[in-house]
């Protein structure tokens, strides 16, 4: 292709209503760039994604007429619709004529494996931790992914997993990290966060859908096993629906923690800044994360991080945080709540590593690599 004329880039998602993924794609693409056009094709109707890209100037298109929700079907579901949204996207691709297709998650996965006209490169980014697959499993997902010119994930130990599933690819998975917008370094505390304490509240903010492998419920059961003076000073603002909602509820409830622990429900994403420069410390118990763009954007803001000791939060926190176990939490909440203050310079020096800049420039540089291939040049690796 001419290198004078933009990389025309279709991504490919199929969102939540609007979790970590759909925050990220649109982070990244409000970062404009001389040298890529991009829209955005959804898999099903979104429309909290489609108005956030939209006030950002990118064009989002739907195939499919089922909205999505807060969740995700299970992946035969998704399978199965996905066969009958084949022809509606090869007909949006030839309207297109993109030089990269990129495949969010699944079922994009298998939809830009198949859909693209002659001429078009594949990209995929695989976004989830997944249990090691069996012979058939593998087989049929390495013809899949062989179909890509490049294959990513957001986080080295995703990568190296799938690597490891499977070792008979093309092109070996590569690693690509998240990438934040400016404004969540630049927030500034606002009165509507932090008068919801008593002056002198460490305050603690957990980011996330309100279900169960976010683990929300540890934090209001770590808070309830502390005694009165253990527990003075400290409070828990929770952001985020779900369906875990009145369970959380009714343990604050019960546990009498209404005082120091607020539920902010969904907060809109140009206001989450100013909420994590209004607290102190991150909250993220998670069971299992493939990559915390939620832990990411409080370290951008200066916030260590309080987290479980699982291989996504080790790799996002580095030394900017502490790392604990279930049965260690209420204790390593206190630590935090009193030591939060020697963590900030370590978050902010680790939230730098993820400036949207940064990242646009790799997806860049590797859009141009795919296209290369036309030429005969080396895949990306």
């Amino acid at each position: 292709m001419n290198d004078s004329r933009p990389v025309r880039v279709v991504h490919l998602i199929a969102p939540v209503a609007f979790g970590g993924g759909e925050a990220l794609l649109t982070d990244l693409l409000t970062a404009e760039r001389d040298d890529l056009s991009e829209s955005v094709v959804t898999v099903g109707l979104a429309p909290m994604l489609a108005d956030g890209l939209a006030a950002a100037g990118v064009r989002c298109e739907a195939i499919g007429r089922r909205t999505v929700g807060a969740e995700r079907a299970g992946q035969r579901t998704e399978a199965m619709h996905a066969v009958g949204l084949v022809r509606p996207l090869r007909r949006l691709l030839r309207r297109e004529r993109p030089h990269v297709v990129h495949a969010h998650g699944f079922p994009p996965s298998f939809l830009a494996a198949v859909a693209p006209p002659a001429g078009t490169r594949r990209v995929y980014t695989h976004h989830y931790e997944r249990r090691p697959p069996g012979l058939l499993e593998t087989r049929a997902l390495t013809a899949l992914f062989n179909r890509y010119d490049a294959l990513t994930t957001p986080a080295d130990h995703l990568t190296a997993a799938m690597n490891r599933h499977f070792p008979g690819l093309r092109h070996q998975f590569a690693t690509v990290r998240i990438g934040l917008g400016d404004r969540f370094y630049e927030g500034r505390p606002h009165h509507r966060w932090t008068n919801l304490f008593p002056p002198d509240t460490a305050i603690g903010v957990c980011v996330g859908r309100l279900v169960a492998t976010k683990n929300q419920a540890l934090v209001v059961r770590a808070l309830a096993a502390l005694n009165d003076d253990e527990r003075r000073g400290i409070g828990i603002v929770l952001v985020g629906d779900g369906p875990q909602r009145e369970e959380l509820e009714s343990l604050v409830a019960a546990s009498h923690l209404e005082a120091q622990v607020h539920f902010a429900g969904h907060v809109p994403r140009k206001e989450v800044p100013d909420l994590l420069a209004s607290a102190d410390f991150g909250l993220f118990p998670s069971t299992t994360e493939a990559s915390s763009v939620a832990a990411a954007e409080a370290l951008a803001a200066g916030l260590p991080v309080l987290c479980l000791d699982i291989p996504s939060m080790v790799e996002t926190v580095g030394p900017a945080g502490m790392f604990s176990t279930s049965e260690q939490f209420a204790v390593d909440l206190v630590r935090m709540a009193r030591t939060h203050a020697s963590l900030r310079d370590a978050a902010r020096q680790r939230g730098e590593d993820a400036r949207v800049g940064v990242v646009r420039s790799a997806w860049a540089a590797l859009y141009l690599d795919v296209t290369r291939q036309e030429a005969g040049a080396r895949p990306a690796r």
